[in-house]
């Protein structure tokens, strides 16, 4: 997905987060998620700074 639009990777991103969590979103899992979205977050990060040569991506809003 790394060629498509930012757009269309944080919709299908969403989407694939919302049903995550809404099956493993359970009580005292809070931890699990957490970790599971800091990873994703970071690969997100990693895919989308590898589209150019300059990091245009931070975790800096």
């Amino acid at each position: 997905m790394r060629t498509c639009r930012l757009q269309e990777i944080i919709a299908k991103l969403n989407q694939i987060l919302t049903g995550y969590y809404h099956y493993y979103g359970i009580t005292d899992n809070i931890e699990s998620i957490t970790a599971f979205r800091y990873n994703i977050m970071r690969g997100l990060f990693y895919c989308l700074n590898r589209r150019s040569q300059k990091k245009s991506y931070n975790w800096v809003v």
